[in-house]
């Protein structure tokens, strides 16, 4: 039999990821992109990245399909699925080890390692545009 005390915290904790996913940038993304039924090309588990003003270390999926870019959140209940168009997406700014892309049409941002970003881009088959004026080589 399970301990109530842990039933109790997970249910706490699955409840409270709940709301702070809906009200932070994944939220806002979520509704936007929401999961597209495109089969994936390629999948990386656990990696990190940030989404929005949130670092997740270690329980963020990556996959690609010709279509989409597709985050996913690994052990937090009520993350839903998102599919960002290849076309939504932007690249702000790359470094040595971490590109920033802007999502159209939001305020949103996500940051990815380069050698995923490449990964993903070429396991898709797509390039995404970049804003020369604001390139960086930090």
């Amino acid at each position: 039999m399970i301990p109530l005390f842990l039933v109790v915290s997970f249910a706490l904790w699955a409840g409270l990821s709940a709301i702070v996913l809906r009200r932070s940038a994944w939220g806002e993304l979520a509704r936007r992109f929401p999961r597209a039924p495109e089969t994936r090309v390629r999948t990386w588990r656990f990696r990190s990245g940030r989404v929005g003003k949130v670092g997740i270390s270690g329980a963020l999926t990556i996959g690609a399909s010709p279509g989409y870019l597709h985050l996913g959140l690994l052990l937090f209940p009520g993350a839903t699925p998102i599919s960002i168009p290849w076309s939504a997406l932007e690249v702000v700014a790359t470094g040595r080890s971490a590109v920033l892309v802007a999502v159209d049409g939001t305020e949103q941002h996500l940051e990815l390692t380069s050698r995923l970003w490449r990964a993903a881009q070429q396991a898709a088959g797509v390039t995404v545009r970049a804003r020369e004026a604001q390139r960086s080589t930090s």
